[in-house]
């Protein structure tokens, strides 16, 4: 190898070491292009200067050795070889050197060896090289294979990069309309061919992917036919051939008509918007059903209380009347039966009062749902016999009446199903209030089911489930059921302030 040139980055802070090393180069033929470093820094800088051809590195320097410069070119020049020249290396030590990527070692006390070493070093990586540069060539064909198969019936093109000129298949001319005996494609007669709305987006994603800005290059635009009409072309394409700078030279894709995909998506577009406008016409209408219900609700809760309450009153009014006028004979005969009038209207004055307060609480409007939710849990524990309890904080400041209302009915019916259907033992109620929402969360230990699942009975279906969900829409929140056999439910609720 006589007067072969070879750069070398020697990592030695001995200069007479480094000089032996120098001359059992030369002494092996190589004409020498050295650099001798023996910091990390002048290292760095070194490589930065021009990619050496080798490296040569002690095994250990005072802040710098050959198993961190070994590192560094590994991460920034893998075909460079490294040989550790050193002092003294045991076989463990020579064995880690050898497992971490260094091409050979050698010992000072044995430069004989320095010039075999490093021709051997240099002809692996020449052959590493062309192994690599064989293997690149071959998955280059293997990809260019890969989309002429995919590229059946679709149309197919091959790109010079450089001058703009393409080579395509009979598909690619037929897609769009011509005769592909006389069908002639370049890049410029391509961007003529697109719609003007799509030439700018389309050529900067090109830009960017012949610059490595993007990973691949996916593209879809529309195309101009031989009669004048647009078709939609999805294009996918590929660089499988650079020049030594990196600079791309060769483009393999496919071009696909998506014409009909893009007018169903256009349609099932247009369907969702149409959709959305109706599911937002029946959450108004729903939103306005609740505020009729809540509004009917009270105008009956007033009814009772202003006409029946009152003759209830009356009546008990009535009783006490008779019961002074009556003489003692005569009140001895029929008081029993008028403390059965007077018992029989306490208790439908009671019954009146439990309507009265579950069609409008009046604690709600009063005191805040809070305060309402625990009202509720109280009076469903007194007559269920169940560990019912509402947890939280009165919200402040307090939500919209709707949304207090919708809340309150959302709890009322989680609570109502926990008791009667899903043989619960505990229900916990419980009210967080966030910045901008209310979150409602209904909690039992019952026997639960599967949300996903159809009712087991079709003439009953889960009227209360959708009920709440409608609530909770009507005034722009959300509802959740989480809940599984055996493992009872979970219900919350999430709405705007």
């Amino acid at each position: 190898m006589s007067g072969t040139p070879l750069r070398v980055v020697l990592v030695e802070d001995s200069a007479a070491d480094a000089a032996l090393e120098e001359r059992e180069l030369r002494r092996h033929g190589f004409a020498l292009d050295l650099r001798v470093v023996d910091t990390e820094d002048a290292f760095r800088r070194a490589l930065d200067a021009a990619p050496p051809d080798l490296v040569l590195a002690d095994y250990s320097l005072p802040t710098f050795d050959g198993m961190r410069a070994l590192r560094i070119v590994l991460e920034r020049e893998p075909a460079v070889p490294v040989i550790i020249v050193t002092g003294s290396l045991n076989e463990e030590t020579a064995v880690e050197c050898i497992k971490a990527g260094a091409s050979d070692y050698v010992l000072k006390d044995r430069l004989a060896r320095l010039g075999p070493a490093v021709t051997a070093a240099l002809e692996h990586a020449r052959t590493r090289c062309e192994r690599e540069a064989a293997l690149t060539a071959l998955a280059a064909s293997e990809e260019r294979l890969r989309l002429a198969l995919r590229a059946a019936n679709q149309g197919f093109y091959d790109l010079d990069v450089q001058t703009g000129e393409a080579i395509v298949n009979d598909e690619y001319a037929l897609m769009l309309g011509y005769d592909p005996a006389t069908f002639v494609e370049t890049n410029e007669s391509w961007v003529e061919r697109l719609h003007p709305d799509d030439r700018e987006p389309v050529a900067a994603t090109y830009r960017a992917y012949v610059a490595g800005e993007l990973p691949e290059y996916r593209v879809e635009f529309r195309q101009r036919t031989a009669d004048g009409a647009w078709r939609w072309i999805l294009s996918v394409g590929k660089v499988v051939e650079r020049d030594a700078s990196g600079a791309p030279l060769r483009m393999l894709g496919t071009h696909v008509d998506i014409t009909e995909r893009r007018e169903a998506e256009r349609e099932r577009e247009r369907l969702l918007a149409d959709l959305r406008e109706r599911e937002e016409r029946l959450r108004l209408l729903a939103g306005r059903l609740a505020e009729s219900e809540e509004a009917e609700r009270r105008r009956i809760a007033r009814e009772l209380h202003d006409r029946v309450g009152q003759n209830l009153v009356a009546l008990n009014l009535n009783v006490s009347v008779i019961r002074s006028q009556l003489s003692e004979s005569s009140l001895a005969r029929v008081s029993p039966r008028l403390d059965d009038v007077s018992a029989l209207v306490g208790a439908t004055a009671q019954e009146i009062r439990a309507v009265i307060a579950d069609l409008h609480p009046a604690v709600l409007a009063d005191y805040g749902l809070h305060t309402a939710l625990r009202w509720m849990a109280s009076e469903l524990a007194d007559r269920s016999g169940l560990d019912v309890e509402a947890e939280g904080d009165e919200v402040e400041p307090r939500p919209a009446p709707a949304v207090e209302a919708a809340l309150f009915r959302i709890a009322q019916e989680a609570v109502t199903n926990a008791v009667r259907h899903a043989r619960a033992r505990r229900v916990r109620v419980a009210i967080e209030a966030g910045a901008d929402t209310v979150r409602l969360r209904v909690a039992d230990d019952g026997c639960g089911f599967d949300p996903a699942a159809r009712p087991p009975d079709p003439e009953r279906p889960r009227y209360g489930l959708a009920s709440m969900r409608e609530r909770a829409e009507a005034v722009g929140g959300t509802l959740a059921v989480d809940s599984a056999s055996g493992r009872g439910t979970v219900i919350t609720a999430e709405v705007p302030r």
